[in-house]
C-alpha cells in the first residue's frame, strides 16, 4: 500500500504541491520558525540535531518502515508542512496513526483543513480504508480542522497525565463491510 501511495505523488493543488520527503527538508524543517504558547510543545525536535546528527538520521532512516512521510510546499516557500502516514503493521490499508506538522507562519490560514482533505481523498482513492490518529485533547485548533474534514472523535483516554482524543474517518468509497480500527 505504501508503494502505491507513493507511485501516485506528487499531488498538485491550486497553492501546494504533495510529495515526497526529501533531504532538503530537513533543512528547511530545521530552520522552521517556532510555535509560540500552548503550541511550543509542537517545535520540531531537528532542531535540537547537529548538521551531522541530521546527515546520520537521513541515511539510517529505514525504507522499508510503515511510515510514508508527505512533504508539504506552497507555491512561495518549500516545506511548509510534514505528513507522516503510519500504516497498520497487519493491515497496511489502514492509516493508524498519523502525524501532522505545519510551519507556524501557515497556520491559523485555513491551510491546514484543505491540505488534510486533500491527502484524506488521495489516501481513500488509493484504497486507503481509514484514517485514525490520537491529539492532545487541548489542542482544539486541530481537532477543529480535523472535524472540518470529516474526523470524529471516538474516544477520550488519559495518558502521562494528558487527555487525549482518537480520530477516525473512514472511506465511504469502499464497500460498507469493510474492517475498521
Amino acid at each position: 500500500m505504501k508503494r502505491l501511495l507513493e507511485e501516485s505523488l506528487p499531488i498538485y493543488m491550486t497553492d501546494f504541491t504533495i510529495r515526497s520527503f526529501e533531504r532538503e527538508d530537513l533543512e528547511r524543517l530545521f530552520n522552521w520558525p517556532d510555535h509560540k504558547g500552548q503550541y511550543s510543545m509542537f517545535n520540531s525536535s531537528i532542531k535540537k540535531l547537529s548538521f551531522r546528527e541530521r546527515e546520520d538520521l537521513w541515511r539510517d532512516r529505514d525504507p522499508n518502515t510503515n511510515v510514508l512521510t508527505l512533504i508539504v510546499d506552497h507555491k512561495d516557500q518549500k516545506t511548509i508542512g510534514k505528513y507522516s502516514l503510519i500504516m497498520d503493521e497487519m493491515k497496511p490499508s489502514i492509516v493508524s496513526n498519523m502525524g501532522i506538522r505545519m510551519n507556524p507562519d501557515y497556520c491559523d490560514k485555513g491551510y491546514g483543513t484543505e491540505i488534510l482533505s486533500t491527502i484524506k481523498e488521495w489516501c481513500f482513492l488509493n484504497g486507503i480504508e481509514s484514517i485514525g490518529f490520537d491529539v492532545l485533547e487541548t489542542n482544539q485548533r486541530a481537532i477543529a480542522c480535523y472535524e472540518k474534514v470529516g474526523f470524529k472523535v471516538v474516544k477520550r483516554y488519559e495518558k502521562y497525565k494528558t487527555f487525549f482524543v482518537d480520530m477516525i474517518v473512514k472511506n465511504n468509497l469502499l464497500d460498507s463491510s469493510c474492517s475498521i480500527i
